[in-house]
């Protein structure tokens, strides 16, 4: 039987990414935590695949792990419109209240930004069907 379901992902650090093609790839271990009874997830790693520039925008989830598990426990959701926060020093500002991002980080998405690609064409033609 196929079972569609979504899977909340808790990265304690960022692993390695590979781009190719407009696509970036990550391989994450996966460790299941937190299953309903009898569910059984496979513990191999999981492939994530997405495209490399889809919306131009950053965004940010702040998830309280008290909310029940049959409501959504995300309490912050910055970034969900097309070219919203444009930068990795407007990213900070609107979550400041909440965290202060690293450096570090904030460094990779200057730097990530600075190497960024215009949407292609085939990205163009897919987002003007979601919309």
């Amino acid at each position: 039987m196929i079972v569609s379901a979504t899977l909340k992902v808790v990265l304690r650090e960022l692993p390695p990414t590979h781009e190719h093609d407009g696509v970036v790839s990550m391989t994450l271990e996966n460790e299941p935590r937190g299953l309903p009874k009898g569910a059984i997830l496979d513990k191999a790693p999981l492939q994530l695949h997405c495209a490399a520039n889809p919306m131009q925008t950053y965004f940010f989830q702040i998830h309280d792990d008290r909310i029940p598990e049959n409501r959504s426990d995300c309490v912050v959701w910055v970034g969900v419109r097309e070219r919203e926060i444009s930068t990795p020093v407007a990213l900070a500002e609107a979550v400041r209240e909440h965290i202060d991002l690293p450096v570090g980080l904030l460094q990779q998405l200057w730097e990530d930004e600075q190497n960024s690609q215009p949407r292609t064409l085939l990205q163009e033609q897919m987002l003007r069907l979601f919309r």
